[in-house]
C-alpha cells in the first residue's frame, strides 16, 4: 500500500497513481474533485484546512476515488 507523499501539482499525483499505484493506463480521468472538499476530521494536522478527492475512472466506473489531497487544481 502507498503510503502518503508530498505533492504540489495534479500531474505528480497523476504520475504516482498511473503506473505506480495503479498498472499504467488502467486509470483515466484522473482529477480532483471541486465538489469533495470536506473540512478535515482533525483541526490543526498538517494538512491545512480542507481535504479533496482524487478522482478517477476505470472498469466502467466513473468518478471513483483512488485518493486524497489537500488541494484542489483544476484541469
Amino acid at each position: 500500500m502507498e503510503t502518503m507523499r508530498e505533492v504540489a501539482s495534479l500531474s505528480e499525483i497523476q504520475n504516482i497513481l498511473d503506473g505506480g499505484v495503479f498498472p499504467k493506463g488502467y486509470l483515466s480521468n484522473i482529477h480532483i474533485g471541486e465538489d469533495t472538499k470536506r473540512e478535515h476530521r482533525t483541526p490543526g494536522d498538517k494538512w491545512g484546512e480542507c481535504t479533496y478527492m482524487v478522482l478517477a475512472d476505470f472498469d466502467g466506473y466513473t468518478n471513483q476515488c483512488v485518493g486524497y489531497c489537500n488541494f484542489f487544481e483544476g484541469t
